[in-house]
């Protein structure tokens, strides 16, 4: 599911990612929706393969606490 899609308003698409890794109850939601697998929880701590990550937006707004923040351009 794209959940951008969900978003009311104008699309954005974004640029980057930042975690705010003290925000992260490390839930695995951003996990749970990354179509591409690019999203690893281990031991508190959260990475992001951003080779892989194609920028979909899934993961921060699937985030409860807003320990993924998007930037658009």
């Amino acid at each position: 599911m794209n959940y951008r899609a969900k978003r009311k308003g104008k699309r954005t698409e974004l640029t980057s990612l930042i975690i705010k890794e003290e925000n992260c109850d490390y839930c695995g939601c951003c996990v749970a929706v990354c179509p591409v697998d690019c999203i690893e929880l281990e031991e508190k701590k959260i990475s992001i393969d951003m080779i892989k990550c194609t920028l979909c937006g899934n993961c921060p707004y699937a985030c409860p606490v807003s320990a993924l923040v998007g930037e658009t351009a």
